[in-house]
């Protein structure tokens, strides 16, 4: 029989005592500070110090694998870097990376905008348009710029865009990054003038919009930030990031669709695709001419298209058919002399018609992403129709 060496056994349980209580303080001591890098990190990503932000991301991302917010900044904080970096191949290089680190924020379930907005524009290989201009020198200054505005210094930055656009006047990211130099040090007021002068370079652009109505918003000027966030959306509906920024510009100055422009036919939605229950629809009140509706689109897919859009192999719904259908219903509600007390839905949508915002409300009210294709071509002449259904029809204060 084996002798048991008490005194040796205590020994034992006393070392591995201590060293489950030093294993235990040195996780807690790891966990604490792995939290105080992370909240570091996020305090530099809310001064939009991306570039300072980097090397703490660097650091506590591979620590925190299932953390979809520090990997959706650190891959905003490539990106932002990588505009830095001197040559074309190692700047695609670093955009690919990011990109890498925003797939796997989305994975995670990442709710940031502009990750899922670069997602959104950037190929997964990080893409080849790089350029800020052709101009070597204008292209130097910007990232020079750049460089100086993602760790927070705003004066130098301005005066590396500045003199970007004083070597050409014509440079959008030159008049737009130098207004956003006085927005990141607070000069809202300043930086207006800036962002008019980049959208007068290039209307079609939503940037500058943008950030002058985030300018005006926090000058308290809520009506006038809203009509620029709405000129932005009017630039460009299709960005995830605009769209965000536009229905938060319409909660915070309380806006709601325009009674006029509810159009909805008996046991439709207030928006999206247009819908109606046959089994409602009545001749004492019109809504039976919303039948007109779905024959029309029929008439279209049949041989209408076809007609209208002879080079386009697939039927797709479209602008002018849209438009059709609807007018098909706005003309037999006019011509029945007989009604008395139509439906709502068919006296908005006479208004609409008749105020020339039918297609400005199938575009904001009905999106439908194949009418959408149109849509450009339609803002070319038509840009005060989308904005007067923008500001005065569509939301009201």
């Amino acid at each position: 029989m084996k002798t048991i060496n008490l005194y040796g056994a205590r020994i034992f349980l006393l070392a591995t005592v201590l060293a489950a209580f030093a294993l235990t303080a040195t996780t807690s001591v790891f966990a604490q500070d792995l939290n105080q890098r992370r909240a570091e990190a996020m305090k530099l990503v809310r001064e939009n110090r991306y570039i300072d932000a980097l090397p703490i991301f660097e650091e506590i991302a591979v620590l925190l694998p299932k953390d979809a917010e520090v990997w959706a900044h650190y891959g905003v904080a490539i990106l932002v870097n990588s505009s830095t970096l001197e040559t074309p191949a190692a700047r695609k290089a670093e955009r690919k990376r990011a990109i890498q680190a925003l797939t796997k924020a989305k994975q995670l379930g990442t709710d940031v905008v502009t990750a899922l907005h670069y997602l959104d524009v950037i190929p997964p290989d990080g893409g080849d348009a790089d350029a800020y201009s052709s101009d070597a020198e204008v292209d130097k200054y910007i990232r020079e710029g750049e460089g100086h505005f993602g760790r927070g210094e705003y004066a130098e930055a301005f005066k590396s865009y500045e003199k970007a656009y004083k070597l050409n006047p014509k440079s959008y990211e030159a008049a737009l990054f130098m207004g956003d130099s006085l927005y990141g040090a607070k000069r809202y007021a300043d930086s207006e003038k800036w962002f008019a002068k980049a959208a007068e370079i290039d209307p079609d652009r939503e940037e500058a919009y943008r950030y002058w109505g985030d300018a005006l918003f926090y000058q308290g000027k809520s009506r006038e930030g809203y009509r620029k966030i709405a000129e932005a959306f009017i630039a460009d509906p299709f960005s995830r990031v605009v769209r965000d920024r536009f229905f938060r510009a319409v909660e915070e100055v309380q806006g709601r669709l325009a009674p006029g422009c509810q159009v909805i036919p008996p046991g439709g939605k207030i928006s999206g695709d247009i819908k109606f229950d046959f089994g409602l629809l009545r001749a004492e009140n019109g809504t039976i001419y919303w039948k007109l509706y779905d024959e029309t689109h029929l008439a279209w897919q049949m041989t209408e298209f076809g007609k209208r859009f002879p080079d386009e192999k697939e039927y797709r719904r479209s602008l002018p058919e849209e438009t059709a259908a609807l007018r098909k219903v706005v003309e037999a509600v006019k011509k029945d002399t007989k009604l008395k007390t139509p439906d709502e839905s068919l006296t908005n949508l006479v208004k609409l018609d008749e105020a020339g915002l039918l297609e400005a409300y199938i575009f904001f009210v009905r999106p439908n992403s194949e009418i959408f294709e149109d849509y450009y071509d339609y803002r070319k002449n038509n840009r005060d129709k989308l904005r007067l259904f923008l500001f005065e029809n569509f939301f009201v204060f």
